[in-house]
């Protein structure tokens, strides 16, 4: 298997549009107003110092924010799935990897129906998490090429191996009859 394919999971461009006007312009004027409040409601002198060190928190969060938002994306190259990451992309060999999938709610306080994930690693390494259902896109499946595809790399090299065909199995079904499943 050769060749890189991206997956359809994490935000869109939409979600990349809204983060960028906050950052541009919603985060100055925000953090701005702050100041200015604070130095109005204490008359200047050292709470201007406890805003400066909100209004820093607080663009901090923003900062955390965007570098989770780049944290979602995805892509195969070959058999190997890649999740994008601050400083060094993880990657796990599918074709030689656990596999399993978990159904988990995408909310922290589990307000949410759980949705499915597929969840790959090697022995003493952190696993991928991704997200068949893209909370992030409506609960979008991921398309039926791109379930294909991970089905394939799944059973690359090891298709005799029956621990690992309802997996790809499930994955191929998916994307075949997502009413199906």
């Amino acid at each position: 298997m050769t060749g890189r394919t991206r997956l359809s999971a994490g935000p869109g461009p939409i979600a990349w549009a809204a983060y960028l006007l906050l950052v541009l312009l919603c985060l100055p004027v925000l953090v701005l107003a702050f100041l200015l409040l604070v130095g109005v409601l204490t008359g200047g002198g050292g709470a201007s110092l406890v805003g400066l060190v909100v209004a820093a928190a607080f663009c901090g969060v923003v900062v955390l924010l965007g570098a989770r938002l780049y944290q979602r994306a995805w892509w195969l190259e070959g058999t190997v799935l890649v999740q994008r990451r601050v400083g060094r992309n993880r990657r796990c060999d599918l074709s030689t990897a656990w596999v399993s999938v978990e159904s988990v709610s995408p909310s922290p306080l589990a307000l949410t129906s759980a949705l499915p994930r597929l969840v790959a690693w090697h022995d003493g390494e952190e696993p991928i998490r991704l997200w068949l259902r893209d909370p992030d896109r409506r609960r979008a499946l991921l398309p039926a090429l791109e379930l294909a595809a991970l089905a394939q790399a799944i059973t690359y090299g090891r298709e005799d191996d029956p621990r690992f065909h309802p997996i790809a199995g499930g994955l191929h079904a998916l994307a075949t009859d997502p009413f199906a499943v």
